[in-house]
């Protein structure tokens, strides 16, 4: 496949010469991409609602974390708009409304390995780009998950997550202890950080979570919610589509994907994440890409 640069909203990013699954999807760059772009050259975001409150990651602790940046040559600078989780030797789940709108793989970078984003890890392109089928990219994001394969095995750099599967569900009980990591902003409309965060957050039921002081029934059965009842933690612009992993079976499994919320501070303002135990297909398409669907 040749790659050519192409400018994009000032930034140039790699487009393909005869990549098939290029040509079956409409051309176009996802919000988050955007997002990323406009605050890299003014500093705001164009308003997505997307680690606050928590403190900056031991390295190695949260080895599956990847980040998603703007796809350019290899010497540019990282431009992060999303995050994401190794679940295979090449496969990594995130949100789909990090690629959607029909982002080319070549707009997507993939920085493996790393806790320092700026000076670590290893940029990896993407071969392909696999949206859940029922995702519905309204204003409440059902279904907000898709997979991306890799152009190469990273197992050399990191270890995967294992996702949490349908007998994990009845564990994920309000109050459950749950993490949350990514470089997303610190806080609404500050910038992304250089060096991975986590925070430790607690589950919300889904009828705490539809409260009308919440979300007044927006939340529906492929999410969950997670966060601190007075507010001050919270997932933030830049961690959509990283991992929220809970310790299930004396292991550390994925239980939800960074998706959606309000603010990134507000008092019954929950994260809003998509619900990995109900995502079967991406269990399969981790265990074996021919199950990944277009």
């Amino acid at each position: 496949m040749i790659r050519t640069l192409v400018p994009i909203l000032g930034v140039c990013v790699l487009s393909a010469v005869g990549s098939s699954a290029a040509q079956h999807r409409a051309p176009g760059l996802s919000k988050a991409i955007r997002d990323a772009i406009q605050f890299h050259k003014s500093g705001k975001y164009l308003g997505e609602d997307k680690i606050m409150g928590g403190t900056f990651a031991v390295a190695g602790d949260n080895p599956w974390q990847v980040a998603l940046v703007v796809g350019d040559t290899i010497l540019a600078p990282r431009i992060l708009f999303c995050g994401g989780s190794i679940v295979s030797k090449d496969l990594v789940i995130t949100a789909a409304h990090c690629v959607d709108e029909g982002t080319p793989e070549q707009a997507v970078d993939v920085v493996v390995g790393a806790t320092k984003l700026a000076t670590e890890g290893k940029r990896v392109a993407v071969q392909s780009i696999w949206i859940d089928p029922d995702y519905n990219k309204g204003q409440y994001r059902a279904h907000d998950v898709a997979v991306l394969k890799l152009t190469e095995d990273v197992s050399a750099l990191t270890d995967p997550i294992d996702i949490a599967n349908e007998a994990d569900d009845a564990a994920l009980t309000e109050g459950r202890s749950v993490r949350v990591t990514g470089w997303g902003a610190p806080g609404q409309g500050a910038g992304a950080v250089r060096d991975l965060r986590t925070v430790d957050l607690m589950l919300i039921s889904t009828k705490h979570c539809n409260d009308p002081v919440a979300y007044a029934g927006a939340v529906g059965s492929s999410m969950i919610c997670a966060g601190w009842p007075k507010g001050g933690r919270n997932s933030c612009q830049g961690d959509s589509g990283g991992p929220m992993s809970s310790m299930l079976g004396g292991s550390r499994r994925l239980v939800g994907i960074v998706s959606w919320g309000r603010e990134c501070e507000l008092t019954d303002k929950f994260g809003v994440y998509a619900r990995v135990t109900v995502l079967s297909w991406a269990r399969k398409c981790a265990a074996d890409n021919s199950q990944c669907k277009m």
